[in-house]
């Protein structure tokens, strides 16, 4: 799955929003994703992700606590990003066993809290966007 070359819904998102700001996204799409690595080249104030069902785009290294794109080295040791799991939609879901979901959900809880150490008004955007997709025929 990949982005059409011309601007999409995802990159207006990615390109309104900056570096103080977090979009916290249950999409597994690559998207989002995308959309932020090709803005990426263009802009330096993007705006943070967070992958809260995790992302098919996005890998994870236990060994070295980061994340990347799946298949990228991690580290110099040559070690990969592994793909990371996916919650899907059932009943009961777990956000703390993996490691990846739960460092996102901990990411937003800290974004929010006055811990953070920012003194400005923060705003959490939840995106799920097959609906406003739908609206445009996307």
């Amino acid at each position: 799955m990949q982005l059409p070359e011309d601007p999409t819904i995802y990159d207006y998102l990615v390109l309104s929003l900056r570096s103080k700001d977090l979009i916290a996204t249950f999409n597994w799409d690559p998207f989002l994703y995308q959309a932020w690595v090709r803005n990426k080249t263009f802009v330096d104030d993007l705006p943070h992700l967070s992958f809260l069902h995790g992302n098919v785009s996005i890998g994870y290294s236990r060994v070295h606590k980061r994340c990347g794109p799946v298949g990228m080295p991690a580290g110099p040791d040559g070690e990969e990003f592994v793909p990371t799991k996916i919650l899907y939609p059932v009943e009961q879901k777990n956000y703390t066993d993996d490691e990846f979901i739960n460092i996102e959900w901990e990411r937003i809880k800290y974004w929010m809290s006055k811990d953070s150490g920012t003194v400005r008004q923060q705003c959490l955007v939840m995106v799920h966007l097959y609906p406003i997709l739908k609206q445009f025929h996307c």
